[in-house]
């Protein structure tokens, strides 16, 4: 199973997550640490019942980003302050550079959620004009009254 979800990691976050594991290597000698790459949906409903920070499914639209293959968890917690804010200035840069978008997730699973733009197109840069409901399904369900 964890063999056919790794083939399901987006082909464009490979070289999102290598850039950001060859920058931290450089600087510090040691691999970053991926706590998550890819999952089942059954996996992804699993995580609803007890994790916070889970994206919760909530129907058949649902498309949870580790779910498809677009995101990746980079754990913190071995990481000193200093290390965490290197890689903080890093991931800064990447998302002026429209590359990804980063969350910091606290707790008992603290890490980094990186989120990868399927098409390459950072979501603020999509044309309203262009959104319908068959872009986007459910819009149709969305009352304007």
């Amino acid at each position: 199973m964890r063999r056919r979800l790794l083939r399901m990691f987006h082909p464009n976050a490979r070289p999102i997550l290598k850039e950001l594991a060859d920058h931290y290597y450089q600087r510090y000698g040691r691999p970053l640490r991926v706590t998550s790459l890819t999952r089942s949906m059954d996996y992804q409903m699993l995580l609803n019942q007890g994790n916070a920070n889970s994206f919760k499914v909530r129907g058949e639209g649902s498309l949870p980003p580790h779910t498809s293959g677009c995101a990746f968890d980079l754990a913190r917690k071995h990481m000193t302050i200093e290390e965490q804010n290197y890689l903080m200035e890093k991931m800064a840069q990447m998302e002026r550079d429209n590359k990804l978008d980063a969350l910091i997730e606290y707790g008992v699973n603290a890490c980094f959620h990186i989120f990868i733009y399927r098409d390459g197109i950072p979501p603020g840069r999509l044309a309203l004009s262009s959104v319908t409901s068959d872009t986007f399904p459910f819009l149709a369900e969305l009352s304007m009254d």
